[in-house]
């Protein structure tokens, strides 16, 4: 009885994972997507992306309270995951256009937040569509 009671489970729990799948991946495992950064550059370097919820692009004013930003060393890569597709988080913005900003970590690091935004101090800006992302494999790449 044991053994029949084990086999039914098996069963039932093999039948749930194969009619529950999203693009191969079963109900009970969520799948992200990752949205990679590559510095290319001999320094570290800060970013700081703005989907459009406080500023939308075009406007590309930085925002008045410093933002949260990670760092990326030097030739080195980070890879920012996400449970909904890049693609569809850029559509969604109002303009379908997401902002990366890019920032020397030296100046970043030494300088104040307001003084950074009143003489835009930013070393690169990226202006990201679905069609960018599409073209690139979810890659921005710097320089």
């Amino acid at each position: 009885m044991k053994n029949k009671l084990i086999l039914l489970f098996s069963l039932l729990c093999t039948l749930l994972c194969n009619n529950s799948c999203k693009d191969g991946v079963p109900f009970f495992a969520e799948r992200f997507y990752p949205l990679i950064i590559v510095n290319n550059s001999t320094k570290d370097i800060i970013y700081y992306m703005d989907n459009g919820r406080e500023f939308q692009y075009p406007d590309t004013t930085l925002p008045t309270i410093k933002p949260s930003i990670r760092r990326i060393k030097a030739l080195d890569r980070i890879s920012y995951s996400s449970p909904k597709k890049w693609e569809d988080i850029v559509n969604d913005t109002p303009s379908d256009t997401m902002s990366i900003y890019l920032f020397d970590a030296n100046v970043f690091d030494s300088t104040d937040w307001y003084t950074i935004r009143a003489n835009y101090m930013v070393l690169k800006r990226y202006s990201i569509s679905a069609e960018y992302l599409r073209n690139n494999n979810n890659t921005i790449v710097y320089p």
